[in-house]
């Protein structure tokens, strides 16, 4: 649902923090294990990362595209069944040959999907094995938990200037100019919209005296200012009705 900054109190929504002098803290996200093995193999010197199934390649259709339309040519001069039946059987054939290459694709991609899977298995053992991993794992995980407790700490110390005199005071000025910003551009696309109807409605007039004459494009242009002058008032007093 989109923030109505028209009927909101002056309080800023998260998704507008950025634009406040201070901002809140970023938490860091607790490490995972893969990505702890991942940091620990670098360190001695391995570089392997857990990999990511891929998905199958695509195989290029626009080759199938000018195959069929140089078939077509060719075949174009023989006319009747013949040439249908050949271009149909052509066409078939390509068809196959592109899904063997897609399969071929496919199985090779496997493979080595395979192989990169049996060698991250492999290392991350060795580094769950190593004696120095309970350690560094340790290690890791109090240093996020600092971090944690930090950011947290900051982040209550962000609320509580949020709701502080100097925090309420920024966020009011932000918000009238969210909502000076939000008038504009209203104010504009009725603009846009009014210099439109305006231009289309001068148009019609036009070819109305071109195709009926002075008299019918003056009849219509009356019609046209009452109807504007109409919605004028309606404009003006809307309010007080």
């Amino acid at each position: 649902m989109a923030y109505d900054y028209f009927n909101q109190p002056d309080e800023l929504p998260r998704s507008e923090w950025h634009r406040l002098s201070r901002r809140p803290p970023n938490d860091p996200p607790q490490p995972s294990i893969d990505t702890l093995v991942h940091d620990f193999l670098e360190l001695h010197g391995v570089l392997a990362r857990k990999p990511r199934r891929r998905n199958m390649s695509e195989t290029p259709m626009a080759l199938g595209s000018i195959g069929d339309a140089l078939n077509g040519a060719v075949l174009g001069g023989l006319g009747g069944p013949l040439a249908v039946g050949i271009g149909s059987h052509l066409r078939n054939q390509e068809k196959i040959a592109r899904r063997q290459e897609e399969l071929l694709v496919s199985i090779q991609e496997n493979q080595l999907y395979q192989s990169e899977v049996q060698s991250w298995d492999h290392w991350k053992q060795w580094a769950l094995a190593h004696p120095d991993w309970p350690t560094y794992k340790e290690e890791c995980f109090i240093q996020w938990e600092e971090l944690h407790d930090e950011a947290r700490l900051k982040y209550r110390e962000f609320l509580a200037w949020l709701s502080s005199g100097e925090g309420q005071e920024e966020q009011s000025l932000i918000m009238k100019r969210l909502r000076k910003e939000k008038q504009d551009a209203r104010s504009l696309i009725k603009f846009q919209a009014i210099s439109a109807s305006v231009a289309v409605l001068l148009l019609a007039g036009f070819i109305i005296f071109l195709a009926y004459g002075f008299v019918a494009a003056l009849q219509y242009a009356a019609i046209l200012l009452l109807t504007c002058l109409v919605g004028l008032c309606y404009l003006l007093y809307k309010d007080s009705f």
